[in-house]
């Protein structure tokens, strides 16, 4: 390549870089100027169906039922995996709605001294158990071994318990 192709092309390379980074700067900024809606009202409680909705418990008794068929199961398995998985965007959602509210009220000075700490240490926790629960999914599948959802909502717990949100007391 000769010498002026090369400058055009680290000037275009250059250029691209700065428009990249300018541009995920202008949307992290944007990301801090208000709070997302309803990020107060946000409630663990609501994932409880998480901590059995795959529970091996409930496949087990079905083969026990008269006129037990292999296709009813396959059918519930298939049907309870897109529950779980909408629930599981659901709360992947909602947990970082709270970290970016936690990093918001870091930043503008409103925090408590330990809140930095506590949201780093919910993220790490619930990373560790999301990926655990999608481990567990795909054994799921293959096995019917049964999914601890319960982790997830510990964490989400712990990040509402950062923010000092209360959950609300279930209708039963």
């Amino acid at each position: 390549m000769t010498p002026p192709l090369l400058l055009v092309l680290a000037a275009l390379t250059a250029t691209v870089l700065i428009a990249w980074m300018f541009r995920r700067l202008v949307l992290s900024r944007r990301q801090f100027e208000e709070l997302p809606d309803g990020w107060d009202r946000i409630d663990p409680n609501r994932y409880a169906p998480l901590a059995r909705l795959l529970a091996a418990e409930d496949f087990a008794y079905l083969r026990t039922l008269p006129g037990y068929d292999p296709q009813l199961e396959r059918t519930l398995r298939r049907r309870r995996i897109e529950a779980f998985r909408h629930y599981l965007s659901e709360l992947t959602r909602d947990f970082e709605i709270l970290q970016r509210v936690g990093q918001m009220l870091i930043a503008s000075g409103q925090s408590s001294p330990m809140l930095r700490e506590q949201l780093l240490l919910a993220r790490a926790t619930f990373a560790r158990a999301l990926w655990q629960v999608r481990i567990e999914l795909v054994l799921f599948r293959l096995t019917g071994r049964a999914v601890n959802g319960g982790r997830l909502l510990s964490a989400l717990q712990n990040a509402c318990g950062a923010l000092h949100i209360q959950p609300r007391e279930s209708a039963a």
